[in-house]
């Protein structure tokens, strides 16, 4: 309440007279602050240089006017007490700083003697009232934003919970923070939470990941089942909050059988565990939840997730590479950026957390490494597609190069990782490129070149080179061919020129598909598929290639070691890359076993057409 205070005629001893005079004088009622009443709500631990300021500001949620004498801001390294006399305002913003000056700027930011300098690699930062009672606290990690210089961390919702890494993110003010002012990140929750990553976690378990903190406790009653059948369960449950032998309103199926829940921890609320003691590696697991609800109370009612299984070798592989984008475009175009697709060959969804790309191993076999910003929480669905893109701009998917050149949907920056460098080193030569998992195992290689190109093209530059089917061999050239679309590339999206691969045979022998083939470059029939199948797996085959005349036109494979079954692919031209004339060609496949002795022959009839 502001009051004022008139004088009138009032003198002192000597007979000087105050005649007439107001001044205002406003009077605070100060309350106690319960916790989470004063929140810590943005944090500038990254100086953009030396000689800037580090600071914390305090914004105070409640209708009531509090007073921090006495109070004590602490992090990792010691706690520094507030001085008598500051206050906080109902609704109002109050900033601590270690420099005087950046203090001066404003009524509202306080220099504090002996601020405890914050971490550049995550602190703790505690608020405490001056009875000891914590107000609120949080730990942040430098992975909660941008951890660029000057740019600070601002809290999203202020009635969220702080310990919760999705309420804090990069401030996106144009002076990279907003002290003692409304957040630039400032938004309500009013989302409800969402599954976002789940995985095998223990032979027996599952790990769920959510966009947020979840609040299981509100929705667990104390009424008891029978104990787990599992060691594993019972000694993660003796260590947490809840017992795995609670029932709860929360519903948890896994493949549609009701799941336990074996851990919650209330300090990491966007994680949980679940049993699940019927799962098959290599087959598909799929969990829903149903009736969860984030700490402000926005209820999901239900929620379908893939859980994510370890990656195998061979289970993703290359399958699309953009190796010559145009840059410098005088057309007005966006400039294209290099790129590398992978593709998912099971039918199960596959983590890809710590994966990367790398160079062949030198003679010390060590490796140039190409890692992603993050791979956290990131998988591939079944038979999806993942994208490793380069752009050393820190920006979203949306606006990556990639992604504005071809005009793709925002949504794909689940599935796509970014690369901090402006290219991804891949030459107009070509060479060796790796995909491996965190332990540096090889998932696939690929060794492209340039002459994998269609050769009836002069100018393959901005053309992607796709690859023709998953199930054929990495680095077969014909199994690779350039983007049949004018925009040069697909990332992210099925291959221009992609064909399925023929069922399997059911018997020996061998099968041609399709038939006629058309190998025009519109991504349709574009490759003759020449499948076979042996009783034993000790045959070398070779293929040839003549035209209805008898002339000899290609060698596909010369004793190639077949096994029990495969395919070769036929792109259509000659040994020298020429195009063939539409006509009839036959397929002359010899087998030979020479551990048996026996020799198998085969002649299968292919048409080659072409649109008129």
């Amino acid at each position: 309440t502001v009051y004022e205070v008139t004088i009138n005629e009032i003198a002192d001893l000597f007979g000087n007279s105050i005649e007439y005079e107001t001044r205002s004088v406003e009077f605070l009622r100060f309350d106690e602050a319960e916790p989470q009443q004063v929140v810590i709500n943005e944090i500038l631990y990254r100086r953009l240089q030396a000689g800037s300021p580090e600071f914390i500001e305090l914004y105070n949620r409640s209708k009531k006017n509090i007073d921090l004498s006495d109070w004590t801001l602490s992090n990792a390294s010691g706690n520094t007490t507030i001085p008598k006399g500051i206050s906080i305002r109902a609704n109002d913003y109050l900033v601590f700083t270690d420099m005087e000056s950046f203090a001066a700027t404003s009524d509202k930011i306080q220099f504090l003697s002996g601020f405890q300098s914050l971490s550049n690699n995550g602190d703790a930062v505690v608020l405490k009232n001056k009875f000891e009672t914590v107000i609120d606290s949080l730990f942040y990690l430098p992975s909660w934003g941008d951890n660029v210089p000057g740019i600070s961390l601002e809290r999203r919702d202020p009635s969220a919970i702080s310990i919760d890494r999705s309420n804090w993110a990069p401030s996106s003010a144009e002076s990279g923070s907003t002290p003692a002012a409304q957040n630039s990140r400032f938004e309500r929750d009013i989302s409800p939470p969402e599954i976002i990553f789940a995985n095998l976690f223990h032979q027996d378990s599952l790990e769920v990941r959510f966009s947020e903190f979840i609040d299981i406790n509100q929705s667990v009653s104390k009424k008891r089942n029978s104990s787990s059948s599992s060691q594993f369960n019972r000694s993660l449950a003796q260590s947490q909050l809840i017992t795995p032998n609670e029932e709860l309103e929360v519903r948890f199926l896994v493949n549609n059988k009701e799941a336990e829940l074996l851990l919650y921890d209330p300090n990491r609320g966007d994680r949980i565990i679940l049993s699940s003691e019927n799962i098959i590696p290599g087959e598909e697991v799929t969990i829903n939840i149903e009736n969860f609800k984030d700490f402000q109370g926005n209820i999901s009612s239900s929620q379908e997730q893939p859980v994510a299984q370890p990656v195998q070798p061979g289970d993703l592989v290359f399958n699309e590479i953009m190796f010559d984008p145009i840059r410098d475009n005088r057309e007005g175009l966006t400039n294209q950026s290099e790129y590398i697709e992978i593709v998912n060959r099971r039918p199960y969804a596959i983590s890809v957390e710590g994966i990367f790309l790398h160079d062949r191993p030198d003679r010390n076999d060590e490796v140039t490494a190409i890692r992603p910003v993050s791979s956290t929480s990131k998988w591939i669905p079944a038979n999806g597609l993942l994208l490793f893109y380069a752009d050393d701009r820190n920006i979203l998917f949306p606006e990556s190069l990639t992604s504005v050149f071809f005009d793709l949907d925002a949504e794909l920056e689940k599935y796509s990782l970014r690369v901090n460098r402006s290219t991804l080193s891949l030459p107009l030569s070509g060479r060796e490129v790796y995909l491996a998992d965190s332990a540096r195992t090889t998932i696939d290689r690929v060794d492209y070149r340039p002459e994998w190109h269609n050769p009836n093209l002069i100018d393959t530059r901005g053309k992607s080179l796709e690859r023709v089917s998953p199930d054929g061999d990495t680095n077969n050239p014909a199994n690779w061919s350039t983007n049949a679309q004018p925009i040069g590339g697909t990332p992210a999206t099925q291959n221009s020129i992609f064909q399925k691969s023929p069922e399997p045979l059911s018997e020996t022998g061998i099968s041609i598909d399709p038939n006629p083939f058309s190998p025009d470059g519109d991504g349709f029939d574009d490759n003759l598929f020449i499948n076979y199948k042996f009783d034993e797996p000790d045959y070398l085959i070779r293929i040839r290639i003549y035209d209805r005349y008898g002339r000899y036109i290609r060698t596909l494979v010369d004793a190639h070691q077949a096994g029990f079954e495969g395919s070769v692919i036929w792109d259509g031209l000659t040994d020298d890359g020429q195009s063939n004339r539409i006509g009839i060609y036959i397929i002359y496949i010899e087998a030979f076993n020479s551990a048996t002795g026996r020799n198998r022959k085969f002649r299968e009839t292919a048409v080659l057409a072409r649109q008129f």
